[in-house]
């Protein structure tokens, strides 16, 4: 119903070709997700990525963000 909603009635006529399932395709998130420092720092190296937020290409994204943000700030104070 919602690809409907999108592209209209010929979703009706689209088939299905496969399913891929990718194990371990994402890191192992846990309950406290995201509670963590969405980047990590050592020195003038900056860690970022899905594995540092969230499980997911948003969570790559956001912690792209801070990790820029931080290395911003540290180059103004320089």
């Amino acid at each position: 119903d919602e690809l409907v909603a999108w592209f209209g009635a010929s979703v009706n006529d689209w088939q299905h070709l496969r399913t891929d399932r990718i194990q371990e395709a994402l890191p192992e998130q846990l309950p406290n997700a995201g509670a963590a420092k969405s980047y990590l720092q050592h020195e003038d190296i900056y860690v970022c990525g899905d594995h540092r937020n969230t499980a997911s290409i948003e969570g790559a994204v956001v912690s792209g963000k801070h990790a820029a943000e931080a290395i911003i700030r540290q180059a103004k104070e320089a």
